[in-house]
């Protein structure tokens, strides 16, 4: 069956705004795995149902949901160091917390602020 003209129009926007993103990640990326002293080998982009992000601590590979087009660019900011700062210690233990607060002291009121859509959307 041919798609119809709503469905092309929004795999058009679809992938315009997922271009945009991923514009925005490796800009971020590239400001902070300086200041965090990190590097990611690999990241990517993929529609997700109750994660902003996440880090394939084996391999060193980031995937971040495509929702985050929606979201402001405060909150994209928070999620790319979250996930960054996974790279130097796993899981959500005492340092990771006191990496984050030294260089996001607002993520927690971000954090709060969009993890409940997500999970009620998923």
């Amino acid at each position: 069956m041919a798609k119809s003209v709503f469905q092309i129009r929004r795999e058009i926007v679809e992938h315009q705004d997922r271009g945009r993103l991923s514009s925005r990640i490796q800009r971020l990326i590239k400001k902070w795995e300086p200041r965090l002293g990190v590097h990611v080998r690999e990241w990517g982009l993929r529609k997700m149902k109750t994660y902003w992000a996440s880090v394939n601590e084996h391999d060193g590979r980031i995937t971040f949901n495509t929702k985050l087009a929606d979201m402001s660019p405060a909150f994209l900011e928070v999620t790319v160091v979250h996930e960054l700062v996974h790279l130097l210690t796993q899981g959500h233990d005492r340092r990771f917390y006191e990496l984050m607060d030294r260089h996001v002291p607002n993520w927690r009121r971000l954090h709060a602020k969009y993890e409940e859509p997500l999970t009620r959307d998923g």
